[in-house]
């Protein structure tokens, strides 16, 4: 999928910090918690602009997924489960999906899940350049 097909499907908009939006993380990341197995995860974690209360965001709760090793099984996990493959590289896998499914569809509000290896630094500095890039994107208000 092209960055202008991601644009298209999930136009950016910022809007004030919601207090709402760390909840939600903690939500998604117990579900993938339950979803994959224990032993593959490193770490989740709450990355982008809704992680920041002091400035405007986009409504897309961006979630980093550090694994030991098989992105290709979590990866598998996650499309079984709804979300759509963004774009993939040897160092990292993009997924999204609209709204968190505990409490149902969430209007308004996307999940960004990007995995990568611990063992590659280079994926997370891969994640922040396509944040990025995705930030230069001009907004509407």
């Amino acid at each position: 999928m092209t960055l202008e097909e991601l644009w298209e499907l999930f136009p950016i908009f910022l809007v004030p910090h919601n207090e709402a939006w760390k909840e939600w993380f903690r939500e998604e990341k117990e579900h993938l918690e339950d979803l994959l197995p224990s032993g593959m995860i490193k770490g989740i974690h709450h990355i982008g602009s809704t992680c920041i209360p002091t400035i405007m965001a986009k409504s897309i709760v961006d979630i980093l997924v550090v694994v030991n090793e098989g992105m290709a099984d979590v990866k598998r996990v996650l499309l079984d489960c709804g979300y759509l493959l963004m774009s993939e590289s040897p160092a990292r896998v993009s997924l999204t999906i609209k709204g968190i499914r505990k409490r149902g569809f969430r209007k308004g509000c996307s999940t960004s899940i990007c995995v990568c290896r611990t063992t590659s630094m280079n994926s997370i500095s891969a994640t922040i350049s396509w944040n990025m890039r995705m930030s230069q994107k001009p907004t509407k208000n």
